[in-house]
């Protein structure tokens, strides 16, 4: 009697027909989930991929007057990625690589002092919110607050005046 029987030789036992068949089984799951897995990556790819389902959005944003400056205050959905960029003397824009969708703009906007209007301007990248003021000479500070999700962009009025101190004489000995 050779060591190895093919499970439906007759003097194999019934065990070992049973675990045979639990192999051979086995081995075809693991081809259907090959199979299946494949064709799952195939829509993926079709569909676009998790790239655009999982790309960061601006939940919200408020305006906020406080004395002389304005704050734009964004709210995302995910840790949000930007750059502040000033153009020219009256253009802010901040570009949010990674940002995919913004929401309608607070009605606020048109009554501000400090900003003229705003563009939402989709790129390859992401987002970019051009801010054109109504003058020149803004102080732009952004803060980042990470464990909120929200990035405040604060434009200030006119810049502080220059005031020039006068260097003190040298002390005579």
């Amino acid at each position: 009697m050779p060591l190895l029987e093919p499970p439906w030789h007759p003097s194999c036992s019934s065990a070992r027909r049973t675990f045979a068949r639990t192999l051979s089984q086995g081995a075809g799951l693991i081809g259907n989930w090959r199979k299946y897995g494949l064709l799952a990556l195939f829509f993926l790819a079709l569909w676009g991929g998790p790239g655009q389902a999982l790309a960061t959005q601006i939940t919200a944003w408020q305006l906020a007057r406080e004395g002389q400056a304005t704050r734009l205050i964004f709210n995302a959905d995910a840790p949000l990625d930007y750059q502040v960029e000033l153009s020219d003397p009256q253009t802010v824009v901040l570009h949010l690589p990674g940002v995919s969708q913004a929401p309608v703009m607070p009605a606020e906007l048109k009554n501000d002092p400090l900003i003229r209007w705003v563009e939402v301007q989709p790129t390859s990248k992401g987002l970019d919110l051009v801010i054109h003021t109504k003058g020149p000479g803004l102080t732009v500070l952004p803060f980042y607050e990470a464990a909120n999700r929200r990035l405040t962009l604060e434009l200030g009025g006119p810049p502080s005046q220059q005031v020039s101190v006068p260097t003190p004489a040298p002390a005579a000995a």
